[in-house]
Parts: C-alpha cells; sequence; structure tokens
C-alpha cells in the first residue's frame, strides 16, 4: 500500500473492511466474490500475504496489552453510553470486549492494570443494564474470565443465581422475592443467556472439583502406605467442600426461580444432576476412608450435609412438582388456544401442529427429571452407608 494512502485511515478503513468480507466469505463458502474467487491458490496467497502483515503491524504496534486494554475499555464505555445514537449500537461493544479478554492474558493478574480492569468490569455489570442479550454474555464471560484469573472465590455464582432469582420471580408466587441485584446486567431479558454462560462455568468448577477428589483419593491411598500428608489431605477437603458449598446455595436460588419451562428448566436440572454426582464421589470417599481405617469425617463435610438437606434436596423436589404443574398447563393451554382458533381438519392439524413444541419440552424434561431423582437418591444411598460406617446421623 503506497505511503500517502497508508497514512489515510479513511482509506485503510475500507481496505480492512473488504478484507474481512472477503475473508468471511471464504469462512462461509469456501470462496469470495471477484475475478479469482474460486482460485485456491490466489486465495492463500492473499489470505497469508493479509495475515502476515496484520501480525507485522500488531507486532510492532506501540502500544502495550494494559495499554490497549485501556483503550478498548473507553471505547466500550462510549458505546454503552451512546443511547439510542444510530450510528453506534451495542453490538460494536462486543469484538472490543473479545479483544479485551485476549489482552487480559497477558497483564500480571496481582498487577494493577488488571485489578484497575477487574473492578471495571464488575462495577460495569454492577450498574449497567442493558437489553442487548450478546453485549451482556460479553460482559458476564468477561467478569468469569478475570474472576478466574485473579484466583477469586467462586461466589460471583452465588450472587448470578440471586440475581436470576430476583429477576424472574419464585416458584411460590405467594413469596415476595426481594427486588434487588447485585449485577444491574442481569435482567428479565438477558437472564436466559447469563444461565447458559454459567451452566459453563459451573461445570468447570465441578470438574475441577472432581479432579481434586482424584487426588485426594490418591493421596489417602498414599496415607495408607506409610506416606505424610494428612495436613494437605484436610486443606484440599476444605477446599472442594467449601466450592460444593458454594455452589449448593447458587442451586438454591435457581431451583426456587419461576423460570419458564423449556431450555432455562432443563439447563438448571442439568446443573443440579451433576452436582449430586459428584457429591456422590465425595461421600464415597469417605466411605472409602473408613473401609481403609485411614480417616474420618471432616467438620466441613457434616456442614456440607446439613446445607444440602436445608437448601436444596427439598427445593429440588418442589421445582420438580412445579415443572411437572406448569408443563400441564402449558399442554392444555395449547390444545385450548389451537380448539378455539380453527375449524374440522384444518382445526385438528393446527392443534397438532401448535402442540408440538410443548409436546418436545415435555419429552426433554420427562428424561432429565428422573436422572435428577436418581442422582438424588444414589448421593443418599451413600449417605446412608456413610452414616453407618461412621456413626454419625444425617438427618436427610
Amino acid at each position: 500500500m503506497p505511503g500517502a494512502i497508508q497514512r489515510q485511515s479513511g482509506f485503510v478503513e475500507i481496505y480492512v473492511n473488504v478484507a474481512l468480507q472477503k475473508i468471511q466469505q471464504i469462512h462461509d463458502r469456501g470462496h469470495c466474490e471477484g475475478m479469482q474467487g474460486k482460485n485456491q491458490d490466489k486465495i492463500y496467497k492473499y489470505t497469508t500475504t493479509l495475515a502476515r502483515v496484520l501480525l507485522r503491524k500488531y507486532s510492532t504496534d506501540a502500544y502495550s496489552p494494559d495499554e490497549r486494554a485501556s483503550k478498548d475499555r473507553r471505547l466500550i464505555m462510549n458505546i454503552v453510553n451512546s443511547g439510542e445514537d444510530e450510528d453506534v449500537t451495542t453490538k460494536d461493544a462486543v469484538p472490543l470486549c473479545n479483544i479485551i479478554s485476549l489482552l487480559s492474558k497477558y497483564l500480571i493478574c496481582t498487577g494493577t492494570q488488571f485489578v484497575q480492569l477487574h473492578s471495571w468490569v464488575s462495577k460495569l455489570c454492577q450498574e449497567q443494564n442493558l437489553d442487548d442479550s450478546s453485549l451482556t454474555k460479553a460482559f458476564i464471560n468477561l467478569l468469569f474470565l478475570l474472576t478466574s484469573q485473579s484466583n477469586s472465590n467462586i461466589t460471583i455464582t452465588r450472587d448470578i443465581g440471586q440475581d436470576i432469582h430476583s429477576q424472574v420471580g419464585d416458584m411460590d408466587q405467594d413469596v415476595e422475592v426481594e427486588d434487588k441485584t447485585h449485577y444491574a446486567i442481569i435482567n428479565p431479558r438477558t437472564f436466559a443467556p447469563v444461565l447458559t454462560i454459567l451452566h459453563v462455568q459451573v461445570e468447570k468448577y465441578i470438574d475441577e472439583a472432581e479432579w481434586v477428589l482424584g487426588v485426594m483419593k490418591n493421596e489417602a491411598i498414599s496415607s495408607n502406605l506409610g506416606s505424610p500428608g494428612c495436613t494437605q489431605k484436610e486443606s484440599l477437603e476444605k477446599a472442594v467442600c467449601t466450592r460444593l458449598g458454594i455452589l449448593v446455595t447458587s442451586f438454591h436460588e435457581l431451583v426456587q426461580s419461576a423460570l419458564p419451562v423449556g431450555m432455562a428448566v432443563d439447563t438448571v436440572i442439568k446443573m443440579v444432576t451433576r452436582l449430586y454426582g459428584t457429591l456422590s464421589i465425595l461421600t464415597k470417599y469417605y466411605i472409602s476412608l473408613y473401609n481403609q481405617h485411614n480417616g474420618h469425617l471432616s467438620t466441613r463435610f457434616e456442614k456440607l450435609v446439613k446445607l444440602i438437606g436445608t437448601h436444596l434436596t427439598q427445593q429440588c423436589y418442589a421445582m420438580i412438582n412445579y415443572i411437572q404443574l406448569s408443563q400441564n398447563d402449558e399442554h392444555n393451554h395449547s390444545i385450548a388456544d389451537a380448539s378455539k382458533n380453527t375449524k374440522g381438519k384444518k382445526k385438528q392439524a393446527t392443534a397438532v401442529a401448535s402442540t408440538s413444541n410443548g409436546k418436545s419440552k415435555l419429552l426433554k424434561e420427562a428424561r432429565s427429571i428422573p436422572n435428577l431423582i436418581y442422582s438424588i437418591e444414589q448421593y443418599e444411598k451413600f449417605l446412608i452407608q456413610l452414616s453407618k460406617k461412621s456413626k454419625v446421623s444425617f438427618l436427610l
């Protein structure tokens, strides 16, 4: 590109936009518009040249990761605060959030810039009430990422669970939920994508907990063979029980929420089912300690069991009852509405079509609910076995 044109930002922007359009076309179709758009050799040559130019540009960029992140933060705030500006939409901030996510990996998690970035994202999620679900997802993903990189505890899951409960209401219509949220970004229009993100994060947290449980099991075997490690074992047990306890309090909020029947409810059922599976693994770990005469219950575990009994299991069965009642009501209403608005053969066909989606929801949750019940019953079965081994009574 000639130097004079290269210095004109308007021309550069046009070139970059055209290049991005061509790359998107190649990605979607395998070719792009233009005389040589189907010539694979030319496509390869042009895309590698473009990649080389961009790499050289950003590798020699004068901005450090923290400086570029700061610039992107200012751009995001300008977009978020732009209101109804037709030239700027909130979707323009999503790529900037993605860039910040990448740049954050190059910041020292204990450094000033990272702490400021984490604080800024937290404050933005707390104060900005947005309608755009894609931007909400970008911000919540960024918040989880920075929280994870800073080794902060996972109480964010509990806060988000409380916010969703507050925004959608309680499944018991006689219960009034306090209309107060930790994050204003979570509202009746955005809770669904946030719940999806929460599901992904919870899976990661449970994967980590199960990995630690594997380490604990190996440590118990080593200890039985005479290898010291009591302090580490107690530390690991404490960490696992604490993490699972936070997840229990998070799900305590979600299982009481008046979520719409469908994907949202199914997501919660999957998360809770997975949690009970992990609780079974933890319970079996303590059973193995007693079988090997190599340990005893920790007070943390006893507190966790009590928390599950008071804050989760009973609420899960109430949620199942709520789902089944909601399904029946929705199914009956869909048939009644279809019958009211159609006649004869057309009436019958429309009724079948209008209820097909409802039936698919029923079938999906009809499969997931038994899995949840089985998971709870397995956990309680192992808990009864542990109670007999330890001589400790657990009230189920």
